[in-house]
């Protein structure tokens, strides 16, 4: 059997070599794999496959309807520093690793900015990487600049 269903391609023995049989089990094996559940490895390969700047978008657009409009341009503002950064702007979800992290912190903060704004667009990635089923691998390395300036008041 040779198809391609919802843009993946099967490539698999029927079993049979009755050639009377093959079309009729193709068939049944086609609306198996339609049925089937999908499998979160595949959604790792296909969202953790892009740069930060497309997976915002993708992001985006798939969660537009449950979230406000106010969290959409908290994510788009947010997400332009990253996408902007040395330390992450051409490299894949899959390839960011915790140094990767740790040098876009220190980027930002020779930079002048606050912990507050760093954490903040780092959360951005977080979320990306968590829906791409990534974010284990930081889980343990990860912590957030600490914000030591009083509050104001």
């Amino acid at each position: 059997m040779d198809a391609v269903v919802n843009g993946r391609r099967y490539r698999e023995s029927l079993g049979t070599t009755d050639a009377r049989k093959a079309p009729g089990l193709e068939r049944e094996r086609i609306v198996q794999i339609q049925n089937k559940a999908p499998n979160p490895t595949t959604k790792t390969m296909s969202f953790g496959a892009m740069v930060i700047e497309i997976a915002v978008r993708a992001y985006i657009e798939e969660r537009r309807a449950q979230v406000s409009e106010r969290m959409v341009n908290y994510w788009l503002e947010q997400s332009r520093p990253l996408s902007r950064s040395a330390a992450l702007k051409s490299t894949i979800q899959k390839k960011i690793t915790p140094s990767h992290v740790a040098a876009y912190q220190n980027e930002r903060i020779s930079e002048g900015r606050f912990p507050k704004t760093i954490n903040g667009e780092l959360s951005v990635l977080r979320q990306l990487l968590k829906h791409a089923r990534l974010w284990y691998r930081f889980v343990d390395d990860y912590k957030p600049i600490p914000n030591n300036r009083p509050p104001v008041g």
